[in-house]
């Protein structure tokens, strides 16, 4: 369950918003989260909210309901996320990104629970006033993956596996593009789904 503890409310399939609003290497950093969030509750409704501009990214996640995008700065845009989001009633808002904006967003999410990182691993710790619970762990060095599955255990989420569940998308790659000397290198993107396996973004750490 993902009620705080002494609560309750009707039974029903939790309804989860994880908040990662960029970039295309933080949004594939938290994938093994969301992952772990659908095995422990295959029923449970999960969420993202991402900025317009990568919902690229998002909309390749296998295991995710929806996709909630903040498109642009501006307060209208602002205002008409959180609207989008209060109409859930979200049971928790988890954020992975650690900043003022993304702490914002969840807590204006109108979720019961808002879960984010303990001062000590936050990019900007005026976003810890906005959580409601973090974990009491001190950084030891983990990979950022580590780190976004370690939020979990407040939520009664041990399993540690790692996996990417993105979609199997084929790219073509025009010759002309390959064959040019000046083209930027063209790395392959190779998607693994086993607990096993090479993590996706070996080359971006």
């Amino acid at each position: 369950s993902f009620e705080p503890e002494g609560e309750s409310r009707p039974i029903r399939a939790p309804q989860v918003l994880i908040v990662k609003t960029s970039s295309m290497g933080d949004v594939v950093h938290a994938l093994p989260l969301a992952s772990d969030i659908r095995r422990r509750h295959p029923q449970a409704s999960i969420d993202w909210l991402v900025e317009g501009r990568h919902l690229g990214i998002v909309e390749l996640v296998t295991i995710l309901d929806r996709a909630v995008t903040l498109e642009g700065r501006s307060l209208a845009a602002w205002a008409d996320v959180i609207r989008r989001c209060r109409r859930v009633s979200y049971d928790v808002a988890l954020d992975l990104q650690g900043l003022m904006k993304s702490a914002v967003l969840a807590r204006a999410s109108g979720a019961a629970r808002v879960i984010g990182f303990s001062i000590w691993h936050l990019r900007e710790k005026t976003a810890r006033p906005f959580y409601s619970e973090t974990p009491s762990e001190r950084s030891d060095g983990s990979h950022v993956i580590r780190k976004n599955l370690r939020l979990l255990r407040t939520l009664g989420v041990t399993d540690d596996r790692i996996v990417f569940p993105l979609a199997d998308v084929r790219a073509t790659v025009p010759l002309s593009v390959i064959s040019n000397p000046r083209a930027p290198e063209i790395r392959p993107l190779m998607t693994r789904s086993s607990p096993g396996a090479r993590l996706l973004t070996d080359t971006w750490v």
